[in-house]
């Protein structure tokens, strides 16, 4: 007998199977030309990649992970409007997984590492701080802390005491904001948990400044109807996590290498299961289990006005694909070198995609469709047309004639072949002639396009951080 998880674990690996067969080299290319041109738009997308985005490996030496982290896009961007913020996140749902019953269970606090990644951060926003100079640690305008304390309340108080140099407390202003979760969205990522009633859906986020926060006014991302005035942004849906696209799933074995020292065990007894089902290192599972999706990140870089995006616990992709759909930059800080070129090989696969998707209008660009695709369309967008061109060519309820149809058919097909043929299906392509009078005109556009993205965001130019308000 099938349960609830086994039917999802097949349809997750469906479309697994499905979207392996879409970003294959194959899928949808006639002839080298078009092959050409995706490798073209494939070097795009690597390039606005590498430009906004960089994995840093955590080491133990602090004064190396400076080094690191000074050299990174977050910590070398030029200077912010006088509105906007350098955003570091410390998100408790992502700062390692239980060993245990890790779909249920939160992880464990890492009190030492957050202690020290929120000083590299502060050295690195400190231009006055000289090397070894730990006692003048202090926070400075323009930059925000985040911690997302995964509905552990208590958590609050050990990220408060990071903001102390010795005994000397740093002057600080600390602002609660409330994360509404949608309950259906995080019911289905639990998969097997189903009791509503002890399940958080109300997560308390802390943002440290300076001074007392003051945002620019704007509309929330999400819902038009409320604004960053208020401290509550909500409800997050959470990503589906049998889809492939939005979700990057790994088999348990590659992904405890991934984790690294971050699993840990957790003590007491944990949220009761009825259908725990043992898994085996081969299959597959979301790499964060309790990760926000790209959409909640979006909301959060909307809301603070933020320049720049610096992830402390990175688990997936997201935080760094919803930097580049917001044209900022991006650092994140990640467990050992597998992790960082896995994140990164996933982040570059799934922009090249939204080149070419509709749904994503942040990166969707119609030249990548056309270049990419012989008929100017993505395969599989013509499925629903051809059927209904076929349901009106022909009567479903009839049988379809075998043989020569009786009546005057030699007439009838002199009629035909005397008309001319209406031009429908297939349109004119003035870009392949343009292309050839011109050269390459294709590669100029895709590094124009480029060479225009960079310039936006580096003059402040970018129309997607405008306020809405």
């Amino acid at each position: 007998m099938k349960t609830d998880l086994d039917e999802k674990k097949t349809e997750g690996e469906n479309k697994e199977n499905k979207a392996d067969e879409d970003e294959s080299d194959d899928d949808g290319f006639v002839d080298d030309e078009v092959r050409e041109a995706k490798n073209r738009w494939r070097d795009f997308s690597d390039k606005l990649c590498d430009k906004f985005v960089k994995f840093v490996t955590i080491c133990n030496s602090d004064a190396k992970m400076v080094a690191e982290l000074r050299d990174s896009p977050s910590f070398s961007t030029p200077e912010l409007a006088k509105h906007e913020n350098h955003l570091h996140l410390y998100n408790g749902k992502t700062e390692g997984e239980c060993k245990t019953q890790p779909h249920l269970r939160y992880p464990v606090n890492r009190q030492a590492y957050m202690a020290r990644a929120l000083k590299w951060c502060m050295k690195l926003r400190c231009p006055d701080l000289t090397d070894g100079d730990d006692d003048s640690l202090h926070l400075t305008g323009q930059n925000l802390y985040m911690f997302m304390d995964s509905f552990k309340h208590d958590n609050q108080i050990i990220y408060s005491n990071c903001f102390q140099s010795g005994e000397r407390k740093m002057k600080k202003e600390k602002t609660n904001f409330y994360l509404t979760y949608e309950e259906s969205s995080m019911l289905k990522r639990r998969m097997r948990h189903r009791e509503s009633l002890k399940q958080d859906v109300v997560e308390q986020m802390s943002v440290v400044s300076l001074n007392e926060l003051e945002l620019k006014p704007r509309k929330r991302l999400l819902n038009d109807n409320s604004s960053n005035q208020m401290n509550h942004i909500g409800p997050l849906v959470t990503t589906d996590p049998t889809d492939p696209h939005k979700e990057w799933l790994m088999t348990i074995a590659e992904k405890r290498i991934l984790l690294g020292d971050t699993r840990k065990d957790s003590g007491g007894a944990g949220p009761r299961d009825k259908k725990e089902v043992e898994k085996k290192p081969t299959d597959k599972e979301p790499v964060s289990l309790h990760g926000n999706s790209v959409e909640a990140h979006k909301e959060i870089i909307h809301s603070f006005w933020g320049g720049s995006y610096t992830e402390l616990t990175v688990q997936n992709e997201n935080a760094a694909y919803a930097c580049i759909c917001m044209k900022i930059p991006y650092t994140g800080i990640v467990n050992n070198e597998f992790h960082g070129t896995s994140a990164m090989a996933r982040l570059k696969n799934r922009v090249f995609r939204s080149l070419t998707d509709e749904s994503c209008e942040e990166l969707f660009e119609p030249m990548a469709v056309s270049d990419m695709y012989a008929d100017g369309k993505k395969a599989g967008d013509d499925d629903d047309n051809e059927g209904e061109e076929s349901a009106e060519s022909e009567d479903p309820t009839t049988d379809k004639p075998k043989g020569r149809p009786k009546g005057r058919p030699k007439a009838k097909a002199k009629e035909d072949t005397d008309k001319p043929k209406p031009k429908e299906t297939v349109p004119p392509k003035p870009k392949k002639d343009k292309e050839k009078a011109t050269g390459e005109p294709k590669k100029e556009n895709i590094e124009n396009k480029l060479a225009s993205i960079l310039k936006k965001v580096e003059t402040g130019g970018d129309p997607s951080m405008e306020a809405t308000m």
